[in-house]
């Protein structure tokens, strides 16, 4: 058993070697530039939509506002 552990660890050892090699280096540095990327990207998402909904809220106060005041023009 402990020989098929052994052979295994080592296999593996190599296949990690060989693939590390083999441009795993050049993923991770592809990976870590795409998360940035989408964590700027996030970022900027989260600015828009915060503009968009003061944007709503002023528009929905203001239709309130003309609610208001199209009702009391009918009530007197």
């Amino acid at each position: 058993m402990a020989v098929l552990i052994a052979a295994t660890m080592a296999s593996g050892l190599i296949c990690f070697y060989l693939g590390h090699r083999a441009g795993v280096k050049d993923g991770i540095k592809k990976a870590d530039k795409f998360i940035m990327a989408f964590i700027e990207f996030s970022n900027q998402f989260d600015a828009m939509m915060k503009e968009i909904n003061e944007v709503l809220k002023d528009e929905i106060e203001r239709l309130k506002g003309e609610e208001n005041a199209s009702t009391e023009q009918f009530s007197k």
